[in-house]
């Protein structure tokens, strides 16, 4: 892929990447907490880079770029609703660093009931903010 292809699609296929991102460390970490894989060495990380992540959704998605190509599933609402999306976002992070402080404790049981609030805050930005799947 050419340096000037990437460039025309930087700032939607940045954040994309960091959502995606998000979605993989927190994906993986679900599989640790609910038993389905052995890799409890690896959640420190997951979670730290959860925590890095969570802080660069609002300045990812400051360039207001809706485009076709490359299709986006943002929603315009996220610039028209800005503080409100600011808000999730917040929310978002406070539910990672719960999730790091009972992932410290290294209970497994309690860290996967931790998780459900972390959710509701994926939940409760992506329904506002984020198109269905076509």
């Amino acid at each position: 892929m050419s340096t000037t292809l990437y460039a025309q699609e930087g700032p939607v296929k940045y954040r994309q990447s960091v959502m995606q991102a998000i979605g993989g460390h927190a994906g993986a970490i679900a599989q640790i907490a609910y038993g389905g894989v052995e890799y409890k060495d690896h959640l420190a990380g997951h979670v730290l880079a959860l925590q890095v992540l969570s802080k660069q959704v609002v300045p990812a998605f400051q360039a207001e770029v809706i485009t076709e190509d490359p299709p986006t599933r943002a929603k315009e609402e996220i610039w028209s609703r800005w503080s409100e999306f600011e808000q999730h976002t917040n929310d978002f992070q406070e539910s990672v660093a719960a999730v790091a402080k009972t992932a410290e404790g290294g209970d497994l049981g309690a860290l996967a009931t931790s998780l459900d609030p972390l959710w509701d805050t994926c939940k409760g930005c992506h329904k506002p903010f984020r198109k269905k799947p076509e």
